[in-house]
């Protein structure tokens, strides 16, 4: 049985193969500790990101179509 909690970097490559920037943009935030949480579960990844603004935080919800995996 495959795990409901593990997305692979194929999937993540497809779904953002024609976001260049946003994957760029995410790396950085990344990079500089700008991500507060993440969690990727049935096909949902959410998390909480550190916003530009002092002690202000964004959520972000993404849904993966079923055809990724």
């Amino acid at each position: 049985m495959a795990d409901t909690n593990f997305i692979s970097i194929t999937a993540l490559m497809k779904y953002f193969s024609n976001e260049h920037k946003s994957v760029s943009r995410g790396e950085n935030h990344h990079q500089s500790g700008h991500v507060l949480t993440f969690t990727y579960s049935d096909g949902l990844m959410f998390g909480k990101i550190q916003a530009s603004m002092k002690n202000k935080e964004n959520s972000v919800k993404i849904y993966l179509d079923d055809a990724l995996g």
